[in-house]
């Protein structure tokens, strides 16, 4: 496949980005806070890198039910997920 037949093949492409709500932690080491403050900037910045390729960013929310997760991933039909879940319910372990 030749570069510009590659940027077509993904020109659609739709990315996932698995985050949970969390905006901080019930409890856990600093470090582990940060982590959950800072997956809004990165996700920020993911959806920005897909709009300047022309992909559509999909946001899918992790549950602290695995199996609601990987449900959700699929009803999202995604090709490509950013795991950025640092915490589920304010638990980061």
């Amino acid at each position: 496949m030749r570069p510009h037949e590659a940027k077509r093949a993904v020109a659609g492409l739709r990315v996932g980005i698995l985050k949970s709500r969390d905006e901080g932690l019930a409890h856990g080491e600093a470090h582990d806070a940060l982590a959950v403050q800072s997956v809004g900037e990165e996700a920020d910045g993911i959806r920005e890198a897909c709009a300047a390729n022309g992909w559509t960013p999909v946001d899918v929310e992790a549950a602290r039910d695995p199996h609601a997760t990987l449900a959700s991933l699929r009803d999202a039909r995604v090709d490509v997920v950013f795991q950025l879940a640092e915490s589920i319910g304010g638990d980061a372990r």
